[in-house]
């Protein structure tokens, strides 16, 4: 679970969004929450599981946005086969299965606090299959290919990765020209500085 893509119906859920206020306050976050858990993330849910409140999570593991490369077998690269490699996860929405947001910000790694945004080439959705990556650009980056089922395997099939392309290629080129727009007159004001 991202706390980023996140939606809580308050007229029915309360008691949780209390119980979230409670657990990401100042000392409990400092005492428990962050020393139990990843950050904020799990605070959610286990805030509608301490409250009895209902909640949802999208069915699968979430996606990835990033680079295509080949995919790795029998420790070669095979160019037929392709996967998704990012820091970035990716959320798409359950009713059209489309891209509707990801995790990481629009730097290709938030950790190096440079300007080298994000130029995704392509896209997996849920229930991808997620593993290291043999060879990382960054440290933690990891890989996300294609779902496949059992008879996709034996039949040696496998799905090319979603393009970033046409309006929705248009849409990130437009908000990384923004934030480049908004970093520089951070920049020159003083307040943020970016290694280049």
């Amino acid at each position: 679970m991202v706390s980023g893509a996140l939606v809580i119906d308050k007229t029915r859920n309360l008691a949780a969004l209390l119980m979230i206020c409670h657990l990401n306050s100042q000392k409990v976050r400092d005492e428990i929450t962050y020393q139990k858990f990843h950050g904020d993330k799990e605070s959610y849910w286990f805030a509608h599981v301490l409250t009895s409140s209902p909640y949802h999570f999208v069915p699968g593991y979430s996606g990835g946005i990033g680079q295509i490369s080949p995919c790795w077998e029998k420790g070669a690269e095979n160019p037929q086969k392709e996967q998704v490699c990012t820091l970035q996860l990716l959320h798409v929405l359950e009713s059209t299965q489309e891209p509707l947001w990801f995790n990481g910000a629009l730097v290709r790694n938030k950790e190096a606090g440079n300007a080298e945004y994000i130029v995704p080439e392509g896209w997996v959705g849920h229930d991808g299959h997620w593993a290291h990556s043999r060879r990382p650009t960054f440290g933690n980056e990891f890989c996300v290919k294609m779902p496949e089922d059992s008879r996709d395997r034996m039949l040696g099939l496998w799905e090319p990765v979603n393009r970033v392309e046409g309006e929705f290629k248009e849409r990130l080129e437009r908000i990384v020209r923004l934030a480049q727009r908004y970093d520089g007159l951070m920049e020159e004001e003083g307040l943020i500085s970016i290694a280049r």
